[in-house]
């Protein structure tokens, strides 16, 4: 079987602090679909910077000026990048990405998405970060769903604006 194939697969891990028979799904995905950014890609981004930066210039609105060409280098910077891989488990406490937990009595509920790229979508408790959303790779969606049922309510959830429009500009 293909290396690769096998590292998507679910497996059963089982950790430190739980007992042995206790499952828990493990899959590795990535930040989000690499797009790579072409030459115009940069430079748009770079006109439009540069005309705000002159309009807040015009209206002696320097800390703008500089706020919005910091924000376009890192917009340029994050848009070169590639991503990180994620490792995602879930098991009978949380969601765990890579270093990252989120316990089921920080969640309110999920959703599975199975359009491309196919993806859950958690609703947290937390205000300032309300969705969590992680991709699913390989991984079947009914049995996910069937884990995931044991300790959240599924409740639909739009995929958010941020998402969408970062999708929309390749990132």
């Amino acid at each position: 079987m293909d290396a690769r194939l096998c590292e998507h697969l679910i497996t059963f891990a089982v950790m430190s602090n739980e007992p042995i028979d206790t499952p828990s799904i493990v899959w590795h995905t990535q930040e989000y679909d690499f797009v790579p950014k072409s030459r115009d890609w940069y430079w748009v981004v770079g006109i439009i910077a540069g005309g705000i930066i002159v309009a807040a210039l015009l209206l002696n609105n320097i800390l703008f000026a500089l706020l919005i060409g910091i924000a376009a280098f890192t917009v340029m910077l994050f848009g070169a990048r590639p991503p990180l891989p994620i490792r995602a488990e879930l098991n009978t406490q949380g969601l765990l990405l890579n270093s990252e937990k989120y316990v089921f009595g920080s969640l309110q509920s999920f959703w599975i998405h199975e359009t491309e790229p196919a993806s859950i979508i958690f609703k947290s408790k937390k205000t300032l970060s309300p969705y969590i959303i992680v991709r699913l790779e390989y991984l079947d969606p009914e049995n996910t769903r069937n884990f995931l049922l044991t300790y959240l309510p599924e409740e639909e959830h739009p995929i958010p604006f941020a998402e969408l429009l970062s999708r929309r500009l390749g990132f």
